[in-house]
């Protein structure tokens, strides 16, 4: 790919130069489309995937000391990434897969997904995470995002989670975490590590769970999961569909016919199609609902984070 020799692009993957020297692996110029459920995304400067904690932190700390943005992915999933080029670096946790299954409780690092940690704990018929079943990305982005179902949420098993705070790593409890509907705290905190997680509560049917999403969602396809929280007690997706946006396309995206709060990508979707979808979804609902849609998945605007909150004019669409 041709990058201008004095472009701010150019400019951050030559100050990203320092990653060859650290435990793990580099790639330059990488498509985030590669790394993302929804499958869109243009080229990231540098993307390094560290073999150790530790890596990780001097990542950051040298990214940070010559003024590179960085961003972490786990899984790729509740997110969505601009087309353009961003000049950052993408940090991913795919390495940092350890395990370890005690007595009453499951150490494991940010990296591992959730479908190898049900794995692993079925492997000694442990079924108390259960209600994670089917839920796509990994522990950190779930431990982020409070993932779970419309009862039990990741929260509510955890014991303590590994931050990085400064430049070293701590153990905080559950109360810092301040867990909610599909939000905490943590994201505040440079990067989380990993969690223990209690295995001491009830088990669950995780096949009974992974059946029910299977009927009602649209497994399969290329979406990030939920786009919108579901306000108060009331279903975003029947909000949507009720504002007659079911089935809505715009471009190679399209709202989907089986659950109206996921977006899907149809093959070849580009990023702006998305957001332009989601804005229009927002409008629409607060017009025949004067309900204001909050997002769950997280919006790269450029190469930084937003989410998307201001209010909705409820004009005519």
């Amino acid at each position: 790919m041709y990058v201008e020799r004095h472009s701010p692009y150019a400019e951050v993957s030559s100050a990203l130069s320092f990653l060859t020297r650290l435990d793990g692996d580099v790639l330059w110029n990488e498509p985030l489309a590669a790394h993302s459920t929804f499958c869109v995304g243009g080229p990231v400067a540098g993307w390094f995937r560290p073999r150790t904690s530790a890596a990780l932190v001097e990542a950051m700390t040298s990214a940070e000391r010559v003024a590179v943005p960085v961003f972490i992915v786990g899984g790729g999933s509740n997110v969505l990434f601009p087309d353009e080029r961003m000049p950052a670096m993408a940090i991913s946790t795919e390495r940092l897969d350890d395990m370890n299954v005690g007595k009453d409780e499951v150490l494991v690092q940010c990296g591992v997904s959730i479908a190898q940690l049900l794995a692993r704990l079925h492997e000694q018929d442990r079924h108390q995470l259960d209600f994670l079943a089917g839920l796509p990305g990994t522990v950190g982005g779930a431990l982020i995002g409070n993932a779970g179902t419309v009862d039990h949420w990741i929260g509510d098993a955890v014991s303590k989670v590994q931050v990085l705070s400064e430049a070293s790593l701590n153990w905080i409890g559950v109360k810092p975490c301040r867990f909610g509907y599909r939000t905490s705290d943590l994201a505040k905190w440079r990067a989380v590590l990993g969690a223990k997680l209690r295995l001491n509560g009830e088990p669950f049917d995780g096949e009974q769970i992974l059946s029910c999403r299977r009927a009602s969602q649209p497994i399969g396809a290329k979406t990030a999961g939920c786009v919108f929280k579901n306000p108060d007690d009331r279903s975003a997706g029947w909000l949507i569909e009720e504002a007659g946006l079911k089935g809505y396309q715009q471009g190679k995206a399209r709202i989907s016919q089986k659950h109206a709060n996921f977006i899907e990508n149809l093959g070849g979707a580009r990023s702006a199609e998305i957001r332009n979808i989601i804005d229009i979804v927002r409008e629409k609902v607060y017009k025949f609902h004067r309900v204001l849609l909050e997002l769950e998945i997280e919006v790269f605007d450029g190469w930084t984070r937003e989410v998307v909150q201001a209010k909705p004019s409820g004009g005519d669409l």
